[in-house]
């Protein structure tokens, strides 16, 4: 008897890890909530009209980018942004590091395989060398409110007489925060869809160059974030409020 008791209490955990594992994995098809939060990354702006510290206007403008279906497979994202943002205003003098543009990329898909793919885990992978441990950076707007929380890294790669150098910002977002757990599997798990974000430079340097760089650095990113942080949270609260 005991052992068919043992039966009827594993039955139902077992069959809901299993139902909860097809759903997560969208063994049975992409669940419409993963659709309806990638759909509102179409609401991401081109366009993003900002003001510095000083009350200076700022341009940001977009030009589209794509990622493969091999690479998008890989990330099991259902839906994806890339776009380099350029600051167009001729009056700002460009960044000591390189001109002003900035790369972005926003994932979007389940809890578990966008918590896993961070690019420390993944630049490597690619060639690219890590050349410093992780920080963590409260990123604000100029009245100084937080904005939200990122990871912050330089990966390189040698080239024949440069080397190509890619400070990397990024966070996790589920619609109206920006985060960065200590476990983000763990952390999201209770979520039906999570959203990674990616802002990501480039300079170009001499091999021999052994200036460190640091995020006090590449205050480029910061500021594109400033102004673009506010855009992405009402892109991604847009349809989920309709």
């Amino acid at each position: 008897m005991k052992h068919y008791i043992h039966i009827l209490i594993a039955f139902p955990l077992l069959a809901g890890a299993t139902l909860w594992q097809g759903i997560s994995s969208d063994r049975w098809g992409i669940g419409d909530d993963v659709l309806e939060a990638a759909a509102r990354l179409k609401d991401i702006p081109l366009t993003i009209e900002t003001r510095d510290d000083s009350g200076n206007n700022q341009t940001w403008k977009a030009t589209e980018l794509k990622i493969s279906k091999r690479q998008l497979k890989i990330a099991e994202a259902k839906g994806y942004v890339f776009r380099k943002y350029v600051r167009s205003n001729p009056s700002v003098s460009k960044s000591q590091y390189g001109d002003s543009w900035v790369k972005v990329i926003v994932l979007c898909g389940r809890p578990g395989p966008i918590a896993l793919h961070s690019p420390t885990i993944c630049f490597p992978g690619t060639g690219l060398k890590k050349l410093n441990d992780v920080k963590n950076i409260i990123v604000r707007s100029p009245n100084r409110s937080e904005l939200g929380e990122f990871h912050w890294c330089e990966f390189a790669v040698e080239e024949d007489k440069n080397v190509r150098r890619f400070p990397t910002m990024w966070t996790w977002s589920t619609d109206d925060s920006f985060e960065v757990p200590e476990n983000p599997r763990r952390s999201f798990a209770s979520r039906s869809y999570l959203y990674r974000i990616y802002v990501i430079r480039e300079r170009i340097v001499p091999p021999d160059e052994t200036e460190e760089y640091s995020i006090e650095d590449d205050d480029l990113s910061i500021r594109f974030l400033q102004a673009f942080i506010p855009e992405l949270k009402k892109a991604l609260q847009h349809q989920k409020s309709k």
